[in-house]
């Protein structure tokens, strides 16, 4: 038996599938406050006639916070792909990011102890990674560095990591995936789904680069990861290195729209200066701190060279991916 956290999210949902495709018997864990029908929707974006699959699916309620329910949900699992976690840069929601993606890890695990399970995956982040290797290039070598400015996300999500490596150093057999921004269906008011109707309606972008990679590669590497037995405990997870112009305007093209422009690093300087002035009273420029003008302006390139070599592994060019992506997401537009 093999269990899917965080089923009804961007990887998760096509994991799931790609699972079944592959004869497992899959376990679904999903939240209450879940919609299994938009899911199920998403679900159909990819694949065409998969009803059988479907219902193939064990969907198990679980609640992260409580132990017991872990416990019971992986109840005869042998692998587990921890999908499972929020993904926003919105300071708002720091406890949100801290209880889903840290603590909700660190329940797992603990539920997990002397549990059936033999190896789990956890989904990370690229946004962990800190600095640059001998190459100039952002890779598995870099560290997390806690001297430095970070997201309440990127903060998040390392909490988690040093929880995935308490477990492997434990006897648990783990491995990380970081992946760059996904591109997927479905989600499309949350997490990477909003980038289209986002990048849609932008007419000024900053002026960075951003690591882009097609869920479904994600998906495969996952279960390559899981199935193989890898050299590494980490593999980052990136197609291409895409400017944040490039993108916005292949998405705009595909709407019609006139071509963005750069929007001046100025700008978002002076948005700085003004959230530490006035952030306290105008709660909209919180968004522009330090973390979040670094990623948005930032020019490091990030590399998957890692997995290429190890397993002649081969990505979804981002302009593909997107052609596949804004067809979905056109055709959900229009109904």
């Amino acid at each position: 038996m093999i269990a899917v956290t965080g089923a009804t999210g961007l990887v998760g949902r096509v994991l799931l599938f790609d699972l079944l495709k592959d004869n497992q018997k899959v376990r679904a864990f999903f939240r209450g406050s879940s919609n299994l029908e938009a899911v199920k929707d998403a679900f159909f974006e990819y694949h065409e006639g998969t009803e059988a699959l479907w219902s193939q699916i064990e969907w198990v309620e679980v609640d992260f916070s409580d132990l017991d329910s872990l416990k019971t949900g992986a109840l005869g699992v042998k692998h587990i792909y921890h999908c499972a976690g929020e993904v926003s840069f919105d300071p708002k929601r720091e406890e949100s990011l801290y209880q889903t993606n840290s603590k909700g890890t660190e329940n797992l695990l603990y539920a997990l102890e002397g549990s059936s399970v033999e190896s789990l995956l956890h989904v990370s982040t690229i946004a962990v990674l800190d600095g640059l290797n001998s190459e100039g290039e952002v890779d598995e070598s870099c560290d997390f560095n806690p001297k430095l400015a970070h997201s309440p996300y990127a903060i998040s999500k390392h909490i988690a990591e040093l929880e995935v490596m308490r477990a492997g150093a434990e006897g648990l057999r783990v491995v990380m995936v970081n992946p760059g921004i996904i591109l997927g269906s479905g989600c499309w008011n949350q997490s990477s789904g909003a980038l289209y109707s986002k990048y849609k309606n932008l007419s000024l972008v900053p002026n960075g680069l951003s690591a882009y990679v097609d869920v479904r590669d994600v998906s495969r590497a996952c279960q390559l990861l899981m199935a193989a037995e890898p050299k590494k405990s980490r593999y980052v997870l990136v197609s291409e290195n895409k400017s944040n112009l490039w993108v916005a305007n292949k998405i705009r093209g595909a709407f019609g729209r006139s071509k963005a422009k750069v929007l001046p690093t100025a700008f978002l300087k002076v948005g700085y200066g003004l959230n530490v002035l006035l952030g306290w009273l105008i709660p909209p420029l919180r968004w522009l701190s330090k973390p979040n003008i670094s990623a948005l302006s930032s020019k490091d390139k990030v590399s998957s060279a890692q997995l290429i070599e190890e397993f002649n592994f081969e990505f979804i060019p981002i302009e593909k991916s997107l052609e596949y992506h804004l067809t979905h997401f056109k055709n959900k537009s229009k109904s």
